[in-house]
């Protein structure tokens, strides 16, 4: 049974790679972005598990005064 978001992010990563045949390097583009995503979380205090909209917007707006597009 899954229990951290790392175990999440590694299954998906094989999904992508083994089940839908997306290549390593796009496969460890998402994987990055995920770590990256688990690690607001965690300087948030959130359980990914849990996550809001209201949250989940936080997220949105931090990528953005980044210099994220709004599309990415």
């Amino acid at each position: 049974m899954k229990t951290n978001m790392q175990d999440y992010i590694t299954s998906f990563k094989e999904y992508l790679i083994y089940e839908l045949n997306y290549s390593e390097k796009t496969a460890t583009t998402y994987e990055l972005a995920l770590l990256e995503y688990e690690k607001f979380l965690k300087d948030k205090n959130l359980n990914f598990k849990s996550v809001t909209n209201k949250e989940a917007n936080l997220y949105k707006a931090h990528l953005i005064e980044k210099g994220y597009e709004n599309k990415t």
